[in-house]
């Protein structure tokens, strides 16, 4: 038997299919590195609203992970633009980086 979806996780499966056709039919471009990082990969495609599902981000699976987990709230002009997005990106990602490494860190 087949559960329902609901609210937000309906919304999210009704983005991803819109973004997948939207790759399909060469509407959005996956690009052979991370956005974030700039490591040479097949990225993840990231959402930041699930009401816009072709304003993306292309993240390496390590970013994706850590965007969803970290990910702090963006303004409603960051989640208009793309560029906004990836800048906001690469300004949140290196800091949430450093501090997680700080706070994985062991002293001797």
């Amino acid at each position: 038997m087949a559960y329902k979806l609901v609210g937000h996780e309906r919304k999210k499966r009704n983005c991803r299919q819109i973004t997948k056709a939207a790759v399909r039919d060469y509407i959005l471009i996956r690009p052979g590195h991370c956005e974030c990082c700039g490591v040479k990969c097949r990225p993840d495609c990231a959402h930041v609203d699930y009401d816009e599902p072709l304003i993306v981000v292309w993240l390496c699976k390590s970013c994706h992970k850590l965007w969803d987990l970290y990910r702090p709230e963006m303004t409603a002009s960051q989640k208009s633009s793309q560029r906004a997005m990836i800048d906001y990106i690469h300004d949140t990602l290196p800091t949430i980086l450093g501090r997680r490494q700080a706070s994985l860190s062991i002293d001797p």
